[in-house]
């Protein structure tokens, strides 16, 4: 199989942010809003998918919903990267939901 590899990110460029697995940021908010503040400083324009701060009660129960937002992120022209906030052996069950076609076609 060959790598796919993503464009380098540039000052100006838009960056999604989600949680793939565990809901650290409604946890830990202030470490979260930090992190927003450091990419901002960074340059970088930043778009928040509903999985980033939802309750970790609500992620544990709704894969579809973690990767719904990892396939819009991807499919999503204005974005050049992801940033997951937090990964965790909870993404596993992620993966049968994944549209790998996109995944695959828009690398970022």
């Amino acid at each position: 199989m060959k790598a796919i590899k993503p464009n380098k990110l540039t000052q100006g460029a838009t960056i999604a942010v989600l949680s793939p697995s565990w809901g650290g940021p409604s946890v830990f908010p202030h470490i979260y809003q930090q992190g927003l503040k450091n990419l901002k400083a960074m340059g970088f324009n930043i778009i928040e998918y509903p999985s980033a701060t939802a309750p970790d009660s609500t992620l544990f129960t709704n894969p579809e919903m973690r990767a719904a937002d990892i396939n819009d992120a991807f499919a999503n022209p204005q974005v050049g990267g992801i940033i997951a906030t937090i990964g965790g052996s909870d993404s596993a069950r992620i993966l049968r939901y994944l549209d790998m076609v996109i995944i695959t076609a828009k690398p970022k």
